[in-house]
């Protein structure tokens, strides 16, 4: 058993907790049984780290509570070590994220690309992709979803002459297009909306008519979208 915080492997595994050594890596990590398991499934899976010794994970190593809470931060009995590790698709249904900066609407959001046929999920300035509460509110779908963080909008211009772009706004038409070839649905930062620059390129301007509220959440309204065109 680890029962120092000084221990290589542990200063090793806390400091997956920020963004640049997890980009330096290559290497995140998981909490929880169910996301380990979905690692494992994935053939993404390092190492696995326990409090308590584990039948169908020989090889984990074995922490103190007090170790494996300076790992993640909170108390946990199970976690992992992961690569980062995601299948390749045909993109030929894509939800690109702008500027969303909630972990749970993030998370939310690749569910649902992944509940509703959507192969693949393009982000720009959006919450980290690999930080805790994302990965956790993936629920797994992070391993099954082709993602691509970009950095400029300006990346997407390779997808113009291939896909028809859906932009969500507040003020677009409130049927939604029924598109059987590749596509690519636009969803905003959770303030200001999506880019002017991607609304004056998309193909159409969407919106969910509402009765009593404004707007919705954005991860609701991408989701609702999503499964209308699944239909």
């Amino acid at each position: 058993m680890i029962t120092s915080v000084n221990h290589p492997k542990v200063k090793a595994w806390a400091k997956l907790q920020q963004k640049k050594e997890r980009t330096q890596s290559g290497t995140f990590l998981v909490v929880g049984d169910h996301l380990i398991e979905e690692a494992q499934r994935a053939d993404a899976l390092l190492e696995v780290l326990v409090c308590e010794p584990q039948p169908k994970y020989p090889q984990a190593h074995v922490l103190s509570p007090h170790v494996m809470k300076k790992i993640i931060g909170t108390d946990v009995p199970i976690a992992g070590v992961v690569k980062k590790k995601h299948p390749v698709s045909s993109r030929q249904r894509g939800l690109v994220l702008d500027r969303v900066q909630d972990p749970g609407n993030v998370g939310t959001l690749l569910r649902s690309a992944v509940a509703f046929g959507f192969d693949w999920v393009v982000l720009y300035q959006c919450a980290d992709l690999y930080s805790l509460k994302v990965v956790s509110s993936t629920q797994g779908a992070l391993f099954q979803c082709d993602c691509e963080i970009i950095d400029t909008l300006e990346a997407l211009d390779r997808y113009r002459s291939s896909h028809v772009w859906l932009a969500t706004t507040l003020d677009g038409t409130p049927e939604i297009p029924l598109v059987e070839g590749p596509l690519l649905v636009l969803l905003g930062n959770e303030g200001a909306g999506l880019d002017p620059t991607l609304i004056e390129k998309a193909d159409h301007q969407i919106t969910i008519a509402t009765q009593t509220v404004e707007s919705l959440n954005v991860a609701v309204a991408g989701s609702i979208v999503m499964y209308q065109l699944k239909k």
